[in-house]
């Protein structure tokens, strides 16, 4: 509690005690997009609500935004101050993370053993991005093609992983 004492040029006093109550605020909760590819700004930050505190609040983010919620972000940490009308102030930090690798692939080829045959092959070595792997191979007329028995000629292959990240 907080005492008061006012005194007069009569040398009178006023006593008087005084209780502060603090209206403590936070975040209700905080969703994270976390970014699909390598390199991409694909992330977000969306702060659900606030609870307590007194509205409105104020929003200053460490990348220089004044926004509740951050969109189309790479990935990093980002800090947050929050601040209501009564000037209290809270900060949190947010991660949003990205695969640690862009989604690669390297191809491997058999050749035909004869002019015209189709048993040649060919294979993918894929690496980075997010499992499973999608993958189509076409010709070069566009044609999808079985890269178990192919013919001489040059192919086209397309890598897409769960997050939806291509490589051709």
């Amino acid at each position: 509690p907080y005492s008061l004492t006012l005194l007069d040029a009569n040398n009178c006093s006023f006593d008087k005690d005084y209780l502060m109550i603090a209206n403590p605020f936070d975040t209700v909760g905080v969703e994270r997009t976390h970014v699909k590819c390598k390199g991409e700004s694909t992330g977000g930050i969306d702060i659900l609500a606030i609870a307590g505190g007194v509205a409105p609040y104020t929003y200053l983010w460490s990348n220089g935004a004044s926004t509740q919620d951050l969109i189309y972000i790479g990935a990093g940490s980002y800090n947050v101050s929050i601040t209501d009308a009564a000037s209290c102030t809270i900060d949190r930090l947010v991660l949003v993370s990205e695969p640690s690798q862009a989604v690669s692939a390297v191809a491997n080829s058999t050749p035909t053993l004869c002019f015209g045959s189709y048993d040649g092959t060919a294979t993918l070595d894929i690496s980075g991005g997010v499992s499973p792997y999608y993958i189509e191979w076409v010709d070069e007329n566009l044609l999808g093609v079985n890269p178990d028995s192919l013919s001489q000629g040059i192919y086209y292959y397309q890598v897409m992983d769960e997050n939806g990240c291509i490589f051709n």
